[in-house]
């Protein structure tokens, strides 16, 4: 659940209730750079730095209690666990375009991200 407090072109403000774990296989992006900071319970998620560009190389990271961590446009994610009555605080940055899904695949230099959108990614697991 989101709860938008301020939307500028420059700008956002969002308080999240995560209620659950993503439940997508693949990693997302988001349409921004943002900070999240926790302000009750904990999450753990994996951080793909930069899907497209190296190898599909995962960091599992767990966030607490009034920590903050910052995601770039570039990053992917995927949250594995999340505390009950998860809450955190989101600052976005200006929104840069669209949001989407990596899909792994195989390449010449090993395993990398194709990035599908999020609407065609709903389309071919068949939830729009």
């Amino acid at each position: 659940v989101r709860l938008r407090i301020l939307s500028t072109p420059w700008f956002g403000i969002y308080l999240h209730d995560i209620h659950e774990d993503d439940g997508d296989r693949d990693p997302h992006n988001h349409p921004w750079s943002f900070i999240s900071i926790v302000l009750r319970g904990s999450y753990t998620e994996r951080l793909y730095p930069d899907p497209i560009n190296h190898r599909m190389a995962v960091t599992l990271q767990t966030h607490g209690r009034f920590s903050a961590h910052r995601m770039g446009r570039d990053s992917a994610h995927r949250i594995v666990r999340a505390s009950p009555g998860l809450k955190t605080l989101i600052l976005t940055g200006p929104r840069q375009s669209s949001w989407g899904f990596f899909r792994a695949v195989s390449g010449p230099h090993g395993l990398r991200g194709r990035f599908i959108d999020w609407q065609e990614y709903e389309r071919e697991i068949g939830t729009l």
